[in-house]
């Protein structure tokens, strides 16, 4: 029986996390387990997303009733398990060709089709973005390939966010590189016999790849027919991870467990090796606003003991952004091979303790940053012929010990204040907020959307961008606040039904056409201040460069 998780303390405050990092670096031989929430953060659809939008689509060719092909998704979904509704997806492919065709062509515009929802209208202009959640599960597989563990990447998503992470991060390139390793991609069976374990790093695809040229593996596994064939030996890779399983320790990431095959495998084969899956509270738990917040943890620590039923170690991150500094945190642990390791919740505090003392409350570090804040604010304007008005904010968590986020300085503040006082804006860290500071510590990424709505209209866009501290080894990737600008553009003022509640990667229609064409470097400056203002040395004056 694994323990609980104890939501009176953070994440990493609790006993299991760090127990889970430690022994998952102690393992000799780990298969890094991807799911559809391993590539959440571009933008991409969840598996119960995808089979929704693909019932939806075809429900409103294949029935009379026009406009309620939504409604009638959601019903077959609640109704049926999710690999049963893929099932019925396919029966509406084949319908579509009237049943004269193969079923082989019926499949081939399936595979279009999800193609079209992962890449969009025009896949061939698709990239992700970065940094990402899939970016430090690469970065992790080189680090342990590095200590001379044997280490797999085993995915059932379709997505190519992989490839594109292992041609366009530094990082990963750079480890590769130097230690002359192969991050090979394998989809067809096959092409295992090809791989070379002491040079080689297998991403394996186990219900095959979608290209964004359009071009999928032999066999896609999405519905019920697709998974017995999968399970069939030498037709599919259910044997290869029967043997991973069995003989590995696993690591879980952005998987729910709701796939009863994979959950099968998990039930009746390794019992003795290490499996540790974690399965973030947001996105999940928390964004049924039906379910009353007391009762939040109550839901989420059942999955612990649907874990124990499966022989699996549940642990429950708060955010989507814990999982990747899960992986960061283990990667470093496995680098220092247990020396020299000191984990993140001592890190955050010795932050915490440092910015505090020589910053908090120091009046003159506040007045400096906020010169640089305005300086920051005025170039947004001059620099960007759409943007009439912005504001520039820092916020920080100050204190490890509470899930605050305090507005610590503002471009707008008036001078001045009390040198004894404490800034009073405070926001909940918390799943329900909707305020981009939150959003984007939450996430460790950037967001972008529209306000809400005022009267007058003074601010109609939020940019928002997390402070992650990586220059220095003291604080190395910690996530200690954020750097907000609001901005005014009434021309393009062009609102929404709702405000996002999550990350924006793909919608662009969402930001000033003339701070979309400098984005890079807007995020530049944003992340270049808002880290100067957080660092427990001395504010630098002057204009970010």
């Amino acid at each position: 029986m694994h323990a609980e998780r104890d939501f009176a303390v953070g994440f990493f405050d609790n006993p299991s996390t760090e127990d889970a990092i430690t022994a998952l670096a102690e393992a000799t031989s780990i298969t890094l387990f991807l799911g559809a929430g391993a590539s959440a953060d571009q933008g991409l659809p969840s598996w119960a997303s995808l089979v929704r939008k693909l019932l939806a689509e075809r429900l409103s060719s294949a029935t009379q009733l026009q406009g309620e092909n939504k409604r009638l998704a959601d019903l077959v979904l609640a109704s049926n398990p999710q690999v049963s509704a893929a099932s019925i997806v396919d029966e509406l492919f084949l319908q579509s060709l009237d049943g004269k065709k193969p079923s082989s062509d019926a499949r081939r515009l399936r595979n279009e089709a999800i193609r079209a929802e992962l890449y969009g209208a025009n896949p061939e202009e698709w990239v992700a973005s970065a940094p990402s959640t899939m970016q430090a599960v690469l970065e992790l597989a080189c680090i342990l390939k590095i200590a001379g563990k044997d280490v797999h990447i085993a995915s059932t998503n379709y997505d190519i966010v992989g490839e594109w992470v292992k041609d366009n991060s530094p990082a990963v390139k750079r480890y590769l590189q130097v230690w002359n390793y192969n991050l090979v991609f394998v989809d067809e069976v096959d092409q295992l016999d090809g791989v070379d374990p002491k040079s080689d790093i297998p991403f394996v695809y186990l219900h095959g790849r979608i290209g964004v040229d359009g071009e999928a593996s032999e066999r896609i596994v999405f519905s019920e027919a697709d998974y017995a064939d999968w399970m069939v030996d030498g037709r599919g890779f259910s044997s290869y991870f029967i043997d991973r399983v069995a003989s590995s320790a696993l690591l879980l990431v952005g998987t729910s467990m709701r796939d009863y095959n994979i959950s099968n495998i998990l039930r009746r084969h390794g019992s003795n090796t290490l499996r540790v899956a974690l399965l973030p509270i947001q996105g999940e738990v928390a964004d049924n606003l039906d379910v009353p917040h007391v009762d939040w943890p109550i839901l989420a620590n059942f999955a612990v003991k649907r874990g124990d039923h499966l022989r699996v170690r549940i642990l429950r991150p708060d955010f989507f952004g814990q999982v990747t500094q899960f992986l960061l945190e283990l990667g470093y642990r496995v680098a220092s091979r247990g020396v020299g390791y000191t984990p993140y919740t001592r890190r955050i505090r010795l932050w915490a303790t440092s910015w505090n003392k020589a910053s908090y409350n120091v009046s003159s570090k506040r007045q400096r940053a906020q010169k640089l804040l305005r300086e920051l604010a005025v170039q947004l304007v001059h620099e960007h012929d759409q943007v009439e008005h912005a504001k520039v904010e820092v916020w920080v968590r100050a204190n490890p010990d509470r899930r605050l986020m305090e507005r610590w300085c503002s471009s707008s503040a008036s001078w001045p204040i009390d040198t004894d006082g404490v800034w009073p804006l405070q926001i909940s860290i918390d799943y329900t907020s909707t305020h981009p500071s939150v959003l984007c510590f939450a996430s460790r990424g950037e967001v972008h959307g529209f306000l809400p709505l005022q009267s007058p209209i003074r601010w109609t866009h939020f940019l928002a961008l997390p402070i992650i501290l990586d220059g220095d080894r003291r604080y190395s990737t910690l996530p200690v606040g954020a750097i907000v600008a609001f901005l005014s553009s009434p021309t393009h003022a062009v609102y929404p039904q709702s405000v996002p509640r999550g990350p924006s990667t793909v919608d662009n229609s969402r930001y000033i056409p003339s701070i979309l064409s400098n984005l890079p470097e807007v995020q530049r400056r944003m992340i270049e201040v808002g880290t100067q203002t957080v660092m427990p040395r001395a504010v630098v004056a002057g204009s970010p460069r």
